[in-house]
């Protein structure tokens, strides 16, 4: 499985259940809101917000939520994770660099994302993919990193 490719299906009647029981583990709970808590969250703001299944080939393996500031031109890449059953096999830096070329189609200036100061693994993955710091904290203390498009 880990040669096929990296692919996000929005979220819609046929996998929404099977996203809402990916998990991460349980170490890592404490960095991300559960997927149908991100759900409804995108219900509230469906003007924004996009909601993505991950797979490889036809298997979920994971899950990401997108969220427009048009006034600012910029995508944040509010919700990302990878089930447990499928991490440490390259899966989340694949996903990350699919994700960051289909935002780059949306034509933005900038994807934002942002993590938990504790959660050096997201700040290391990140990282190489290509985000970086931006020096700033956001209202909920999660350091920010961006790619500049333009």
């Amino acid at each position: 499985m880990n040669e096929q490719l990296i692919c996000l299906k929005e979220i819609n009647e046929e996998n929404y259940n099977d996203c809402i029981a990916l998990d991460v583990n349980e170490k890592q709970r404490a960095f991300v809101a559960s997927n149908i808590y991100s759900i409804a969250q995108a219900y509230i703001y469906r003007d924004t917000v996009k909601l993505f299944c991950i797979y490889v080939g036809d298997t979920l393996i994971g899950f990401t939520m997108f969220n427009l500031e048009k006034e600012k031109d910029e995508y944040w890449i509010c919700r990302f994770m990878i089930d447990k059953n499928y991490q440490r096999m390259g899966y989340g830096k694949k996903a990350i660099i699919k994700i960051v070329e289909f935002l780059k189609k949306e034509r933005t200036e900038n994807i934002k994302i942002s993590f938990e100061p504790e959660n050096i693994l997201a700040m290391k993955l990140y990282s190489a993919c290509g985000f970086k710091e931006t020096g700033e904290v956001d209202e909920d203390g999660e350091i920010i990193m961006e790619i500049k498009i333009k």
